[in-house]
């Protein structure tokens, strides 16, 4: 999600509908999934947890979505995902 928002907003991509049709559905997805304990590639090995960084990287994902919408105008549930971005970086700030 950070890679293609830095890349348009850079001006070294143009910012695509079907690129932001994949990050819709990549979204739709996290936003199923963040509160759950996960067993990222990056962690240490053993049962489901939840780990700052896999956290920290859902809030990245909304927050590039909040602003691809705002910088860039494509439609996405602005409100709801403001709102779930906000209350990842609340439970990071309390918890990480």
């Amino acid at each position: 999600m950070d890679v293609l928002y830095q890349s348009s907003a850079k001006g070294l991509i143009s910012p695509e509908q079907s690129a932001w049709d994949l990050q819709c559905k990549l979204i739709e997805h996290l936003e199923a999934v963040w509160e759950q304990p996960d067993e990222g590639l990056w962690e240490v090995r053993g049962r489901p947890r939840h780990f700052t960084h896999s956290k920290v990287m859902a809030w990245v994902a909304f927050d590039r979505a909040v602003r691809r919408v705002e910088q860039f105008g494509f439609a996405g549930p602005l409100r709801r995902w403001r709102k779930i971005r906000d209350r990842i970086h609340d439970q990071d700030c309390r918890r990480g």
